[in-house]
């Protein structure tokens, strides 16, 4: 027999399912994660079209408080307009009236750029950072689920970025709390976005850490390299008797594992180990087991080096006032203050991206050359390596102000200066060198970590 209330109860459900689903991605993103498992991508683009729609429906609202706030102040103004444009694209009945065809036609344009971009980022960013070894298939297919949820996040970017606006231009028209006022907005411009990809990316791990199951310890028989058969019973010097691969090559001689493994201890011993001798390190590190280490570690290297990057940015916007003023005033700290907050929240949440991009560009190569790598092992590798966003920080930082510097004394030209152009370039090209030869000493390294 069936129950009377049972067709009333399903849009109840799925409402419930849908506010349960808001709120636990915004308050508990690594829970949500972990139920996300069982979730189809259907869902995922439905949750994505809410986040877009709200996303929107944020920022002309946005616009209108603004365009509103700056009327009462001034009279009219940039905000103003923009507001007033943003109401006649998004909001009119009749917008191909209102504004004709081309900008709306550059509306459609502009959102799918925009489109493209998220999926194309979250794609390359968070798949990786589950830490699947499935293949490529199952972690396009899980990382797009864990991307469509994630765009809930892009309701309060909208947000952040219009407070932005409002509380730059209050700073403007107020003279007492001017300082206070740009301190906010620069945290909702770069530092406030940072804290959202974070929590982005704890979604992707609870994902990540219900798809691969509870972690176990390391097994006590090294596993070969290449076909992963147990050598238990096969000496150092021998053969494995699967493939034929020298056991040397997959029996580490060492068999102690890493403090930072095992209880998130020593962090800059681990920074130092990582910059000094990768192979050496990741010969002590089981790179297919426990990614949640490897995770907290990227985690710290990002806000350790967003903080240097802002501190840095700082010191050097204090130091060019000074050699071009000779003084330092209110208005010269607060602008030095916003320039290496925004830098600073920028670099955090740039070192995470790029580093799940090598991990996914290590997982590509480790699946055509046949290895044992995976995505796990990879990711842990890409997070690992993030080590070195601390120096970047350091001489990107000094670099773009000791060009300053040299612009202030009349040694570059106003515009696009070649010789500034061609120091910028051979720098990041020694960094990225350097980057890559970092690399692939930790791959060399893994090829003892089969633990």
């Amino acid at each position: 027999m069936s129950r009377p209330d049972g067709p009333r109860s399903q849009p109840s459900a799925r409402r419930d399912w849908l506010v349960w689903t808001v709120l636990a991605v915004w308050l508990a993103p690594r829970r949500a994660g972990r139920r996300l498992a069982h979730r189809g991508l259907p869902s995922a683009l439905l949750v994505h079209a809410i986040g877009l729609l709200g996303m929107i429906a944020t920022f002309v609202a946005g616009a209108y408080a603004v365009a509103w706030l700056e009327q009462r102040l001034q009279g009219g103004g940039i905000y103003y307009d923009l507001g007033r444009t943003l109401a006649g694209l998004l909001l009119t009945t009749g917008p191909a009236r209102a504004v004709g065809a081309p900008p709306m036609v550059a509306l459609g344009i502009a959102l799918l750029i925009g489109e493209l971009y998220y999926w194309t980022l979250g794609l390359v960013v968070l798949g990786p950072w589950m830490g699947l070894d499935g293949g490529r298939r199952q972690m396009l297919h899980r990382s797009a689920i864990a991307a469509g949820y994630a765009s809930l996040w892009l309701i309060p970017l909208a947000a952040s970025w219009s407070g932005a606006g409002a509380l730059l231009m209050l700073a403007r028209q107020t003279t007492g709390h001017d300082l206070a006022l740009s301190l906010s907005a620069a945290a909702c411009i770069a530092a406030l976005p940072a804290g959202m990809l974070a929590m982005a990316l704890r979604l992707a791990g609870g994902l990540g850490d219900a798809l691969t199951g509870p972690v176990t310890p390391p097994p006590a028989d090294g596993l070969c390299e290449q076909c992963g058969y147990n050598l238990h019973a096969t000496p150092f010097d021998a053969r494995c008797p699967e493939c034929g691969l020298p056991a040397a090559r997959s029996l580490s001689p060492t068999r102690r594992v890493n403090a930072w493994e095992v209880h998130q201890r020593s962090f800059a011993r681990t920074l130092w180990a990582v910059l000094s001798n990768a192979e050496a390190f990741f010969r002590t590190v089981p790179v297919r087991r426990n990614v949640r280490p490897a995770r907290a570690f990227l985690l710290g290297t990002s806000v350790a080096s967003g903080v240097l990057f802002a501190a840095v940015t700082f010191a050097g916007g204090l130091t060019l006032t000074v050699a071009r003023d000779h003084a330092i005033d209110r208005s010269a700290i607060a602008e030095a203050l916003m320039a290496g907050m925004i830098l600073g929240g920028f670099w955090a949440a740039a070192v995470p991206v790029l580093s799940m991009l090598s991990a996914g560009a290590l997982a590509s190569g480790s699946w055509r050359r046949g290895d044992r790598l995976g995505g796990r092992g990879a990711m842990k590798i890409a997070c690992y390596l993030s080590a070195v966003s601390l120096p970047y920080a350091v001489v990107l930082g000094a670099l773009g102000i000791l060009l300053r510097y040299l612009r202030i004394l009349g040694m570059g030209s106003p515009g696009l200066d070649p010789t500034f152009v061609l120091i910028w370039s051979l720098v990041c090209v020694g960094l990225l060198t350097w980057y890559w030869l970092l690399g692939g000493r930790a791959y060399a390294g893994t090829e003892f970590a089969n633990q």
